[in-house]
């Protein structure tokens, strides 16, 4: 494998990579948050000052060697390319970012559902997150996966810039999805749990038997959110355009003029109400 150049910045790809690698190496990814100064959304800066904060572990620079060991461990392709190697790095990190900063994903939510559900197998989903993004690797090289990252990071990165259409970003990342290799959902195994840009929601695209141990749990990680267990996962196979495309938009992080208009409205019937 060739050897792959590590900057020496924190909020690069290759250090978020390799700093969630060597937490899943230690055993510490369940049981610990990641905080990355300068990405981390929680706990607050204060917060962390105080030094009061349980579990967390702070992202540090790893070095060349460190960070070259744990992709060659990781990185299950044999004798991968050079541009292999960085698309499995970039996928991975860039999923991470919004995994860091998903709410639903915290150690702290994860332990409070499972308590309040009496479900202990909630807090292992960090792990099988993780893992789940390893194990689909060669998919991530060459496939329609890579190419939804690769419309989620466009997409931030113009939506850092307050002049944005999304008309055009939406038609972007359908071209992009339209482009290479396309893989079928029957080859995505384990199933597969999108960060979503909002922090909040998730998308988990799945094929497993609605009996299977895999689909409950990933439906009780879906359902997380509500008083009870009983949404459905969605069933991305069977989407017509017209449901793809609000699905697409979670990804993405976008809204469109209905929905804030929507919010609009909400906003102003709550000053109404006090």
């Amino acid at each position: 494998m060739p050897e792959f150049k590590v900057e020496n910045d924190l909020l690069s790809n290759i250090q978020i990579t390799c700093n969630y690698l060597n937490m899943l190496e230690n055993n510490t990814l369940s049981d610990n948050n990641l905080y990355i100064e300068k990405l981390s959304n929680f706990p607050d800066e204060e917060t962390i000052k105080t030094g009061n904060v349980r579990n967390l572990i702070k992202a540090k620079e790893l070095d060349n060697k460190t960070c070259n060991t744990l992709i060659k461990k990781y990185f299950k392709i044999n004798n991968p390319t050079f541009y292999q190697i960085k698309c499995f790095i970039d996928i991975i990190g860039s999923q991470l970012k919004s995994f860091t900063n998903n709410y639903h994903l915290t150690v702290e939510r994860l332990t409070e559902v499972g308590s309040l559900k009496g479900d202990k197998e909630l807090n292992k989903m960090r792990d099988y997150i993780l893992n789940a993004l390893i194990e689909n690797t060669e998919h991530f090289t060459k496939g329609a996966y890579g190419n939804l990252i690769q419309s989620q990071e466009n997409s931030q990165k113009i939506q850092s810039n307050e002049k944005f259409n999304e008309e055009n970003i939406l038609k972007n990342a359908l071209e992009i999805l339209s482009k290479r290799e396309v893989i079928s959902y029957q080859q995505i195994k384990p199933s597969l749990i999108f960060s979503n840009l909002d922090g909040m929601s998730l998308s988990i695209i799945q094929n497993c038997d609605i009996d299977s141990k895999e689909y409950k749990l990933l439906k009780r990680l879906y359902n997380s959110d509500q008083d009870n267990y009983t949404r459905k996962l969605i069933d991305y196979q069977k989407l017509s355009s017209e449901d793809f495309l609000p699905e697409l938009k979670k990804v993405l992080n976008l809204q469109n003029e209905v929905d804030k208009e929507f919010e609009k409205e909400i906003e102003v019937e709550e000053m109404v109400n006090e």
